[in-house]
């Protein structure tokens, strides 16, 4: 729905002929060539209650700026003009307005037919007159104007005898200078021509009322030679509008200089290259305070500087519901080809196509407008516009849409609910600084750019914030939040860009990182803050460096809104994540997958969430997890079919007991974990199922188990200190499976060692331990080969058995039972185990039968020889 313009409303103070005029549509005639004798005639509708007693017809000379009046009675009526005084010419305009005298007092209107018959000629206007009273002024006498009155002649040089206001038949040529204020002004058979040495100034309420067709079209023209303009001043509520139906057919082309100031001028003639108020090379344009442009056929402004330059500047005006064309050819508010204007304060509204549309080199400067309700607020096209200063662009396509140009400038502005893109560049680098952008579709998007985008604000976008494609920009201090992606960063042209020191929040996806080895960080550590995005930063097929990132969460009721603090994705996918700070993810902090690579170093992951996953979940990559300090509900760091390298880690319950430190689950790879400091665990510090580890020189302790292997094959070896566990220090189930345990320590927990599962068949050699509350060793059904001659196990000061062998084959009992070496190291004297170095149990069912009949009671007595 097209916004209702300025002219519109101001319609009905205008005076009541030309009221008529725009009722009307056709009250203006130009009386033919014939008969001297000319003829008003009309009747009064009657179909019109209650009929009128009389009609008073007023009739106007243009020429002579004179109104003479005939009275009838109600019917019909028949006046000659050659008899009124002042007389008329042929080519004269006249005004013909009939009031029911009666009825209304003198002001109301009826429904009659008018029309002026010269010789055999019949001009006719069927006019349908409102009933709304409106003013009328009928003197009792008309007198000639005095001097300063409406109408009077003015002084200076017109282009016509008498230097009236209103136009000679024909063009109207202005040569020297000439004032009109309080007019109506009439041009209806010729153009408003100024010469070079003219100078037209209307001020205070003068309407120009321009009668065109198609066929015969007139308009405005403003000359030129070399420095010498002619001017056209339209100044403090004036209006320059078409007199006939045929809105579309007069032009305005300026050459020399034009000026509006509180004015309005509409329903101007364009085609595809042209249009509106059309300023040629070397024109002077000033579109100033309160003026409307609008209703253009094409274009409202037009100004063309290719050839050589124009100066206009558009200031504090309406620009509005241009380009709807009359011809189909969809237009603009401005259309500026290689002009550099000012254009500050305006509102551009409601046009077809753009509100301003830059061609060519054009580089306007643009502040302070608000502009919306166009399919482009601002279409920029090979140009460098300056587009800074509080600017609003609201309810477009796009808001600003820059193609190509050298940078451009864009700060300082609003873009919001535009329908597509509040911000659309391509081919461009311009500088996007201090912008807010919320409720659009997208925020911001710029493809194969060198920009800087820094300090803006995007909110509540639909789909995106900020979404930087093939760019090498420096990506700075942003404030984004809301949408389906917060800030997207894709692809680069060479040069990674750089993603320093934003805030992104409450967006489903948080920061995109994809295709493009960027640098991702806080300039200082945690500057960089991605807070209560559901997955706060996501990493596909690239391999940017990730730092000093605070990444974070808002909790809703109970549960916490980010579920991912880092997503790493994708073949190609090898990132540097080192020192940030993820905290609070309902889920993981880091997750790795589909064959990704890369390091996570020196990091912060913490969540007391009683069902956040893992801190680091890596799944089918092969990723080093090093340096970090960990404290997750559930797993610290969680793997499956992967190859990572887990060392010089440290797990511990920051906030409250968590489950496990590390699994490894379902690895045929190699698994390195190293180094690790794991403690406080309602479970196992590390848990190895169906995997194949290489654990060592890790410190497991005050666990529920330090190591937990699980049909693993995993080497636990050289340095492990599994210490201080309320249970275990490491426990083994391996049915069929032989991993190997050597050069360990298990001191300090209920069991040292707890072996598992009927025929698990681990290799324990060279470990130490000691202390243990209860055995040293438990082996239970299992066949585990326990030392060997070259590197025998410790058992010292342990609560129970050194080594007590339960449910099984007999120690030494070849391959179906466990393997004792003997070079195993027991305590003595001081250093025993407090019920002895080895026990083997074993469970004995007999049955007895006599004569093939089971003997329920038998007295049968067990024994073992040789103890």
């Amino acid at each position: 729905m097209r916004k209702e313009s300025k002219v519109m409303k101001r319609l009905p103070i205008v005076s009541t002929a030309m009221m008529m005029c725009m009722v009307a549509m056709l009250p203006m005639i130009a009386l033919s060539s014939g008969s001297s004798d000319y003829f008003v005639y009309g009747d009064v509708d009657a179909s019109y209650s209650p009929q009128p007693t009389s009609v008073v017809v007023a009739i106007h000379n243009v020429r002579t700026n004179r109104t003479m009046y005939e009275f009838t009675d109600n019917g019909s009526y028949s006046v000659n003009l050659a008899e009124l005084d002042g007389g008329f010419v042929v080519g004269d305009q006249i005004i013909v307005e009939a009031v029911d005298n009666n009825v209304y007092g003198g002001i109301g209107r009826s429904s009659s037919n008018f029309g002026v018959n010269g010789g055999t000629t019949l001009h006719r206007a069927d006019l349908t007159l409102s009933k709304d009273p409106l003013p009328l002024d009928v003197p009792d006498a008309p007198e000639p104007p005095g001097p300063g009155e409406k109408g009077a002649p003015k002084s200076g040089s017109g282009g016509f005898a008498g230097s009236s206001c209103q136009p000679p038949p024909g063009d109207w040529i202005i040569t020297g200078y000439v004032e009109c204020q309080n007019e109506n002004i009439i041009v209806f058979d010729g153009d408003l021509i100024i010469r070079k040495t003219g100078h037209l100034r209307f001020i205070n309420d003068v309407n120009l009322y321009i009668a065109s067709y198609p066929s015969d079209m007139h308009g405005i023209t403003i000359e030129r030679d070399g420095l010498d303009r002619g001017l056209f001043e339209v100044w403090s509520d004036s209006f320059i509008l078409p007199a006939t139906s045929q809105k579309y057919s007069f032009f305005v082309d300026v050459y020399g200089e034009y000026e509006m100031s509180d004015s309005t001028i509409s329903y101007m003639y364009g085609d595809a290259s042209s249009g509106g108020i059309y300023f040629h090379g070397g024109s002077i344009g000033r579109i100033l305070s309160g003026s409307e442009v609008s209703y253009g056929d094409t274009h409202g402004i037009f100004a063309d500087g290719t050839s050589e330059s124009v100066s206009l500047t558009i200031q504090s005006s309406t620009i509005q519901n241009n380009g709807y064309s009359m011809a189909m050819i969809a237009g603009h508010g401005i259309y500026l080809k290689s002009v550099d204007a000012t254009i500050s304060g305006n509102d551009i509204l409601d046009n077809e196509m753009n509100g301003i549309h830059l061609e060519d080199g054009s580089s306007p400067s643009i502040t302070s407008n608000t502009v919306s309700d166009n399919r482009m607020g601002v279409g920029s096209y090979s140009s460098s516009p300056s587009i800074t200063s509080s600017n609003v662009f609201t309810d477009n396509v796009y808001g600003v849409y820059i193609n190509l140009g050298s940078p451009p400038t864009v700060s300082g502005n609003a873009f919001s609910s535009n329908s597509a893109y509040g911000l659309y560049f391509r081919y461009a680098s311009p500088l996007v600084q201090g912008n807010t952008f919320s409720n659009n579709y997208r925020g911001l998007y710029g493809y194969r750019t060198y920009s800087d985008v820094r300090g803006n604000t995007a909110s509540g976008n639909t789909y995106w914030g900020m979404y930087l494609s093939w760019s090498s920009s420096d990506i700075d201090e942003n404030t984004v939040s809301g949408g389906q992606y917060g800030m997207i960063v894709a692809w680069d042209m060479g040069t990674p860009p750089t993603v320093t020191d934003n805030t992104i929040t409450g967006a489903t996806y948080g920061l995109y990182i994809y295709g493009t080895d960027a640098d991702v960080r806080g300039t200082t550590p945690w500057a960089q803050v991605l807070r209560s995005n559901v997955h706060n930063m996501l990493i596909g097929y690239c391999s940017p460096t990730v730092q000093w990132n605070y990444i974070t969460t808002d909790f809703v009721g109970a549960d916490p809104v980010s579920h991912v603090g880092i997503h790493i994705i994708g073949l190609s996918s090898s990132p540097t994540i080192h020192i940030n700070y993820i905290l609070n993810m309902r889920y993981f902090g880091i997750v790795a997958n589909n064959q990704t690579s890369g390091t996570i170093s020196n990091g912060y992951i913490y969540s007391w969430y009683w069902r956040s996953r893992s801190g680091v979940q890596i799944y089918d990559s092969t990723v080093q997890v090093r340096y970090n300090w960990l404290s997750v509900r559930i797993y610290d760091i969680y793997t499956e079919q992967a190859s990572a390298t887990i060392e010089y880690n440290n797990m511990y319950p920051f906030f409250t007991s968590n489950y496990r430190g590390i699994l490894n689950y379902q690895s045929t790879a190699l698994n390195v974990v190293r180094g690790n400091t794991i403690t406080g665990h309602q479970r196992d510090g590390i848990y190895e199922s169906w995997s194949a580890s290489q654990i060592e020189g890790n410190t497991v302790t005050n666990n529920y188990a330090g190591v937990t292997l699980y049909r693993s094959t995993s080497v636990v070896s050289n340095g492990n200190q599994l210490n201080s566990n309320s249970y275990y220090g490491i426990r083994i189930c391996t049915p069929s499976q032989a991993p190997l345990v050597t050069d360990n320590t298990m001191n300090s927990n209920r069991f040292g060692v707890y072996v598992y599962c009927t025929n698990s068949m681990p290799t324990i050699t060279g470990n130490t331990v000691n202390s243990n509350t209860e055995d040293g060793l438990l082996s239970v059904q299992s066949t585990p080969t326990i030392g060997s001659a070259l590197n025998p196990n410790t058992f010292k000061f342990n609560g129970g058995w050194g080594i007590h062998s339960q449910f099984a084959a007999p120690l030494n009992a070849g391959v179906l039972g466990a393997t004792l070496e003997a070079q195993n190291v027991f305590g003595r004297g001081a250093e025993v185990n407090a019920l002895g170095d080895i026990v083997q149990e074993w469970r004995v069912r007999v049955y007895v039968t006599h004569l093939g009949v089971p003997v329920a009671d038998a007295d049968v007595t067990v024994w073992q020889e040789n103890q």
